[in-house]
């Protein structure tokens, strides 16, 4: 769960899966290291209260990790998941034409069925601006979020 629009999307079809089979969601949030983890528990509880309401069989996950990619591909190795659902990133550059983007690497690598989300986004200029903003502060390292790490 990086947070953006994607992603909270990716957030509110998993409860929703969840809630109609009655199955467990588990909820990562990949943090570089050294982060404050119950700071962003806190974060993301504020983001879920609203959209979880009464709904109980949901795990958060927090790990450190170097990379997005890595970290993603770490947890999917580790546990049995039966979906991974994992919002689109906004990730350009020629980096992503050699490498991929994480989307792409996670699904190549995911041991299970991947769902790649993209939220219908309005022209409205705060939007853009919001999500230029997080991007510009993940590039200037001013986020707890890893690397993109799609250089694998």
């Amino acid at each position: 769960m990086g947070g953006g629009y994607h992603a909270q999307l990716g957030l509110e079809i998993g409860l929703r899966i969840a809630r109609n089979l009655d199955a467990n969601l588990t909820l990562l949030r990949l943090v570089k290291p050294g982060t404050v983890k119950e700071d962003e528990r806190a974060e993301l509880k504020k983001i879920i209260e609203p959209l979880a309401d009464s709904f109980d069989n949901l795990n958060i996950k927090i790990i450190e990790s170097e990379s997005v990619t890595d970290g993603i591909d770490q947890i999917l190795k580790e546990e049995n998941f039966d979906l991974t659902i994992i919002g689109a990133s906004h990730e350009w550059g020629i980096r992503n034409v050699l490498f991929g983007t994480i989307t792409d690497i996670v699904a190549d690598s995911a041991p299970c069925s991947v769902l790649m989300v993209r939220r219908y986004l309005t022209e409205d200029w705060k939007l853009k601006a919001s999500e230029g903003l997080k991007r510009m502060k993940e590039q200037l390292g001013l986020s707890s979020s890893p690397d993109s790490g799609s250089e694998k």
